[in-house]
């Protein structure tokens, strides 16, 4: 029992230290530190004349990112393991530990996921890649959109210019690639060649093109917006909530003590009165 009481306090400081934002920044920085060291040591000339102190950064990162671990698990408990960040933030650092040597060679490129780091640190980053991925099965609905434009057009093309501009439209490979290129960088660069035997040849590409850059490109992006904007807007929702959940505890507090304080005064009161009152005998 006494375990448990002693370890309550400890608990409470560990979760206000990982909740408090100069630690926060901290992480930032380290994060930021570690992703220059990463890039320094790939730079032969820079690596060889600081490769001490490069590699004593990276042991005191690791050390740091561990120490930080630790601070949450202790401060946050089990609820730490329910959130999705803290479980990449969680498997990086312990692939960070492992020795990358011998057939664990390859591990050494883990490091480099340290830097991802600060996308579950800066709440703002966190927020942009889960609007991400909510948005997901609406981004899967407009590429398949995409992917049947752009293979019929291609299909199209094969059959209209495959005579005229055989290197770009021989096959149905070549047209997609060409079709592609067209969606992407627009289409001057086969324009000439296809225009001098299909001078109405414009008709398709510019409607191909309206259809793809214009419509269908700017769906993805109307998706993304739209999740992001409902990532915002929960983020808000639960801000007002906690601030007032907060603020119902404080009238609570304040409540119950006026109550105790009622309560107080009606006692003192009645013992007033039974003082004032003249004994029977």
């Amino acid at each position: 029992m006494g375990a448990s009481l002693g370890a309550s306090p400890v608990r409470a400081r560990a979760r206000a230290l990982a909740d408090a934002p100069w630690f926060s920044r901290l992480i930032v920085g380290v994060l930021v530190v570690n992703a220059i060291a990463i890039g320094l040591r790939t730079a032969s000339s820079v690596s060889k004349s600081l490769d001490p102190l490069l590699v004593g950064t990276e042991i005191a990162v690791v050390v740091i990112f561990v120490v930080e671990m630790i601070i949450k698990i202790m401060g946050h408990g089990r609820s730490f393991f329910r959130e999705a960040w803290n479980w990449f933030d969680l498997i990086v650092i312990i692939l960070s530990i492992v020795p990358a040597s011998g057939t664990l060679l390859m591990l050494r490129t883990v490091r480099i996921l340290r830097t991802f780091r600060l996308i579950s640190v800066i709440p703002s980053m966190r927020r942009v890649v889960n609007a991400l991925f909510t948005a997901v099965p609406g981004l899967l609905s407009i590429l398949a959109l995409l992917m049947l434009v752009l293979y019929t057009s291609s299909i199209a093309a094969v059959q209209m210019f495959g005579a005229v501009a055989p290197e770009e439209f021989d096959g149905l490979g070549a047209s997609l690639l060409t079709m592609f290129q067209v969606m992407t960088q627009g289409w001057p660069p086969v324009a000439d060649e296809v225009l001098d035997a299909r001078p109405l040849s414009w008709m398709f590409f510019v409607g191909y093109i309206v259809v793809t850059g214009f419509i269908v490109l700017n769906l993805l992006i109307a998706v993304i917006v739209n999740a992001m904007e409902r990532q915002v807007t929960e983020a808000i929702v639960a801000k007002e909530q906690l601030v007032e959940r907060d603020h119902h505890a404080e009238l609570m507090t304040e409540l119950t003590a006026l109550r105790e304080e009622m309560a107080a005064q009606r006692a003192e009161l009645a013992s007033l009165r039974a003082n004032r009152e003249p004994d029977p005998a």
